[in-house]
């Protein structure tokens, strides 16, 4: 089975990591991981290196520590929707933006490896659900999957 790393950066919010922690780990597969990284660095950095340093997933996907993971086995979903289609970019219902936006993307492990990152490297913190989103359409493999709530 394929595997899927989170990659969550954090800093001073152990309240809000702990209802995030809590709904990922009542949700999630067996097939996926979560890294959290405590963020005295860049967000950027956070995500790009949490990659380097675990280059073994087939699928990577970006979370704030703030969010609530509602529908169970979300992951599988998600995955499930990107295999179907061979390969992209995949993601839930934030309840916000909904599908007009891939707030908290998963993405197949090609991509992350063709660009050599999986958060732009030019961003700090913010926009990478603008790029994902623009990388998605313009390749035709952003997959909205709305029955998941995140």
């Amino acid at each position: 089975m394929p595997k899927i790393l989170a990659i969550c950066p954090t800093l001073n919010r152990p309240e809000k990591l702990a209802f995030m922690m809590d709904s990922f780990l009542m949700t999630r597969s067996e097939h996926t991981d979560i890294h959290l990284c405590y963020e005295e660095q860049p967000t950027t950095k956070c995500f790009n290196d949490s990659v380097k340093q675990r280059p073994d997933y087939d699928f990577y996907m970006m979370l704030n520590d703030d969010i609530i993971f509602r529908t169970n086995h979300w992951d599988i979903r998600l995955m499930e929707t990107i295999q179907s289609n061979g390969n992209g970019i995949a993601y839930g219902d934030d309840l916000v933006q909904r599908n007009r936006m891939p707030t908290f993307p998963m993405v197949s492990k090609s991509i992350v490896e063709a660009l050599g990152w999986l958060q732009m490297p030019s961003l700090e913190y913010l926009y990478g659900d603008n790029v994902w989103k623009h990388i998605g359409e313009q390749c035709k493999c952003l997959y909205y999957v709305p029955d998941v709530i995140i």
